[in-house]
């Protein structure tokens, strides 16, 4: 056994050495430096010559190494509009290089074709390409081609779609390539069943309400499959589980196949709903202008409801968040924190960062051409200098509706910095104007009549 390790070595301790001695030389090549003198370029048929130089990164001039040449080749590679890049040493004179750029071009697109496609028209397949005559076709593109033509295809149901891609040069320009996809559409596939595993509170019916976009086939509905969509409605599912006190909850796996004839898609989910947890004590921080027990009475649970991560973030967007507004600090930061207290309690503290209140600096009203902006003024209940309130801002919209002269009433407040806020009051007028006309006829069998045209024109009385 020993004789055998020292023959080995023996044999292998040259060509280790070898190794490394090529390894270094290339090292020392590559960390060597050289100036080239001048760079042509070869190959190139519809790309500029300096545009080519320019990309590479090399100049005549500049001091390079071997790992320029590697840069400028790589550079050029990633503009994927050459099937081959060659930079090659034509002279060296000492330490100075004449190098060309040898380029061969992709081809160009003359047409794009179809063959297959029958429930999807070629000006819907165009426009999801979004392609042009003349760009450059490698097999880059005509893959990113193929993949587009595959989402549409998915987006409309057809899942099991088959596209194969076929290049040909072109009979009018032999520069050229028609491009032409060859469609399988296949069957349209529809949701035949969605089912539910794992789950001990809900049964399958109930969790599958919960999907928005992915629902069942019926007599009276399609059920086309969207993959993204299915993504959002797996995370209704997670949405409703935790706002029902399954904190934890979670989807394991899930499992899509098809039937037979492949037009029906069968959907198996498997959930962990894990332990229901309840709300604990209830803590605020921060808080200076309403007591705790104000607060308290707007979070919208007490302690000892089933833990909801919905009625968490209604508390913080909605009700604490409303509170706040309403007196004018709409630059409070509420954030509740929460934290485990036994096996199935979470204590909520909600974090709050008050700032100050609000003035309203001015009120902007755009959108009105009759109605005089003083008539508008006198309907509202903020005014420049007081501090904001939301509600007072939609007790005013509520009152230049009762008016009845505007078919829309938008009021935003814009913050001007952290102390001062702007209300632009976009309206738009009612066509208010009436038309009257009468006519009869005169003794003398002539016509007679009068017309009345009516501006309701407001220009108040304030």
């Amino acid at each position: 056994m020993r004789s055998k390790f020292l023959k080995y070595c023996v044999v292998a301790a040259p060509l280790l050495c070898l190794l490394v001695a090529a390894d270094v030389h290339a090292q020392q090549q590559a960390a060597r430096k050289a100036k080239i003198m001048a760079i042509k370029v070869e190959g190139n048929e519809s790309v500029d010559g300096n545009l080519i130089k320019l990309q590479s990164g090399l100049a005549e001039g500049a001091i390079i190494t071997g790992d320029d040449i590697q840069n400028a080749i790589k550079t050029l590679w990633e503009l994927r509009i050459f099937s081959d890049i060659q930079i090659v040493l034509d002279d060296k004179v000492g330490d100075n290089l004449y190098i060309t750029i040898k380029v061969t071009e992709y081809p160009h697109l003359e047409k794009i074709e179809y063959d297959g496609n029958k429930k999807i028209k070629d000006k819907d397949l165009d426009k999801a390409l979004d392609y042009y005559r003349g760009l450059s076709v490698g097999p880059s593109q005509v893959a990113k081609w193929r993949r587009k033509l595959l989402e549409l295809y998915k987006e409309k149901g057809y899942l099991l779609a088959e596209i194969e891609p076929v290049t040909a040069q072109s009979t009018v320009d032999t520069n050229r390539v028609n491009v032409t996809f060859k469609i399988r559409e296949n069957n349209k596939v529809q949701v035949e069943r969605i089912t539910f595993h794992g789950s001990k509170a809900f049964s399958s019916k109930k969790l599958r309400k919960q999907m928005k976009e992915t629902k069942e086939d019926t007599w009276w509905r399609g059920a086309d499959f969207d993959p993204e969509k299915y993504i959002e409605d797996k995370n209704l599912v997670l949405d409703f589980l935790r706002s029902e006190g399954y904190r934890d909850a979670e989807i394991v796996r899930d499992s899509l196949y098809y039937g037979p004839e492949k037009k029906d898609m069968f959907i198996d989910i498997w959930v962990n709903e894990g332990k229901k947890y309840y709300f604990g004590e209830i803590d605020f921080e921060g808080n200076k202008l309403f007591t705790k027990e104000q607060l308290s009475q707007f979070v919208g649970f007490k302690e000892g409801d089933d833990y909801s991560l919905k009625k968490l973030q209604e508390s913080v967007q909605e009700k604490l968040g409303t509170l706040y507004w309403d007196a004018g600090y709409i630059w409070a930061q509420i954030n509740p924190q929460e934290e485990l207290a036994g096996a199935d309690t979470v204590n909520i503290t909600y974090l709050i960062n008050e700032g100050s209140a609000a003035k309203i600096r001015k009120i902007n009203i755009v959108g009105n051409t009759r109605t005089k902006d003083r008539v508008i003024r006198r309907e509202l209940f903020v005014r420049p200098g007081q501090t904001f309130s939301r509600e007072l801002l939609v007790r005013s919209a509520r009152e230049l509706w009762v008016l009845n002269y505007f078919s829309n009433v938008n009021p935003t407040p814009i913050p001007v910095d952290t102390s001062q806020i702007d209300i632009l009051l976009e309206v738009e007028e009612k066509s208010t104007d009436t038309a009257n006309m009468s006519a009869a006829w005169s003794e003398r069998d002539t016509l007679i009549g009068s017309i009345c045209v009516a501006m309701n024109t407001l220009y108040g009385n304030g």
